[in-house]
């Protein structure tokens, strides 16, 4: 997940921390392979999921639930949250996932699965 790359000379950030060579920014930009994501100025410490995280959710999962075996219809999916208290900010992309209500409900919150 790119979280910055605002400069073509500039390495960019990922949302773990480190880093990627700018030619690298520059390739998977071409490719087509790249979703950028600028959390500038977003209040990520909302009621609510902010909109551009939601959207950044979304593709970053394909529009499917995480849970591996799952093919359950994008119709029927929620953004979740695995972590609420991280130091990026409640709604951090790093701390969502599209999960079916059935992995939401039955596999996270009664079962513990993460």
């Amino acid at each position: 997940m790119l979280i910055r790359a605002t400069d073509p000379e500039e390495p960019g950030e990922l949302g773990n921390g480190n880093f990627i060579p700018p030619g690298l920014v520059q390739h998977l930009a071409e490719t087509g392979k790249l979703v950028s994501v600028d959390l500038t100025g977003v209040n990520l410490n909302t009621k609510e999921i902010p909109a551009p995280v939601r959207r950044y959710v979304w593709y970053r999962d394909r529009g499917r639930c995480r849970r591996p075996d799952c093919a359950t219809p994008y119709d029927r999916l929620t953004i979740h949250h695995m972590r609420y208290d991280g130091p990026l900010g409640t709604h951090h992309p790093s701390y969502l996932a599209t999960l079916c209500t059935h992995c939401h409900l039955i596999r996270i919150h009664r079962l513990g699965w993460k």
